[in-house]
């Protein structure tokens, strides 16, 4: 009995013990956090300075990442512009690089300065120019006519838009093909706001430049003839529709109303029979209708990605036409050009 009343005791002591122990812990802790107005003050302004600084270091750092991250994208950018002009023999201007004297009187802002969108032009540019056959552009650019259609440079020019000097914006493929011909160079315009099928915007504006090589030699070769009939723009005329008239011909200059009348013989029509053109834009002129067959022959990275159009008769005898036009034209190219395959893989033929 009475040794259980010592542990009793004890166990109340320790108890006891405890609970003072805990009043002075609690007492402790008030008096430290018991401020007073002023060290509040100062507390609240001190978290409020750090806070501050660390945001102040935080941008700073994001400013920098920021900051390294595009002079290695404008570094990547240089470096590839400057492979595919070495390679391809091609000048790629933007921004500082572009001699606006030459496109002046097309366009209003020739300067491309934002560099993501900037690349991934290049990226699409360069997938495209190695679907071409090597020496391609030094053939183009070889002066072997007589009427001295001597195209001494390309310079294609990344622009941030295209507005004509009458201030009509050509917002169909995003791009636009002139010469210069003081000292007989070409020049490419891509407005990369306006369509980001930069492949289909760039081999459409390569056509052209193409075809008036193809349409010069053509002239010359049934000139030597006397058979005009058989030169190349009077075959391309027999693939359309008798009596058939392009919009340019009808006295409609602007490339833009080709999308707002109703123009038949394109996929909209129910009969693939009576389909004649690839798309409404190729109905504007006889130039645009032969860049735009070509180009998703180029442009495509299938068969099986070409429009529906190209399973009429009539686009097909096009595509042919043109692959055999450029195969005569240019010695560099043979069965096995991208857009010959494209072709074959087509039609199997």
């Amino acid at each position: 009995m009475d040794s259980n009343y010592e542990v009793d005791s004890e166990k109340g002591l320790e108890l006891e013990a405890s609970e003072d122990e805990t009043k002075i812990i609690l007492s402790t802790s008030k008096s430290v956090f018991n401020f007073t107005k002023k060290q509040k003050i100062l507390l609240v302004v001190t978290f409020f300075v750090c806070l501050a600084i660390y945001l102040y270091v935080a941008v700073k750092f994001l400013v920098r990442v920021d900051e390294e991250k595009e002079a290695r994208l404008k570094e990547s950018i240089i470096e590839q512009a400057e492979e595919i002009e070495a390679k391809y023999g091609i000048n790629i201007m933007w921004a500082g690089r572009c001699n606006t004297q030459h496109v002046s009187r097309l366009i209003q802002k020739p300067r491309m300065t934002n560099k993501e969108e900037i690349k991934n032009a290049l990226d699409e540019i360069e997938k495209v120019l190695d679907r071409y056959p090597d020496v391609f552009f030094d053939e183009i650019k070889e002066d072997n006519t007589s009427n001295n259609l001597n195209i001494g440079y390309i310079d294609v020019y990344l622009c941030d838009s295209i507005v004509s000097s009458n201030n009509i914006v050509d917002a169909v493929t995003g791009g636009a093909t002139n010469y210069y011909y003081r000292d007989d160079g070409a020049y490419v315009l891509l407005d990369i706001n306006i369509k980001k099928d930069y492949a289909h915007s760039f081999s459409h504006e390569i056509f052209h430049i193409m075809d008036s090589k193809i349409g010069m030699m053509s002239f010359e070769n049934a000139g030597i003839q006397s058979d005009l009939s058989d030169s190349y723009d009077f075959r391309w005329i027999k693939f359309n529709p008798d009596g058939y008239e392009y919009l340019k011909y009808t006295g409609n200059q602007n490339k833009v109303h080709v999308f707002d009348v109703d123009l038949p013989y394109d996929i909209d029509t129910e009969d693939i029979d009576n389909v004649y053109f690839v798309n409404k834009y190729a109905q504007f002129s006889d130039q645009e209708d032969r860049a735009e067959t070509f180009t998703y022959l180029i442009a495509c990275d299938d068969a099986d990605d070409l429009p529906e159009s190209y399973n009429s008769p009539h686009v097909k005898e096009k595509a042919k036409l043109l692959v055999e036009m450029i195969d005569d034209t240019f010695d560099c190219v043979d069965d096995d050009a991208y857009w010959a395959r494209m072709y074959r893989e087509k039609y199997g033929d």
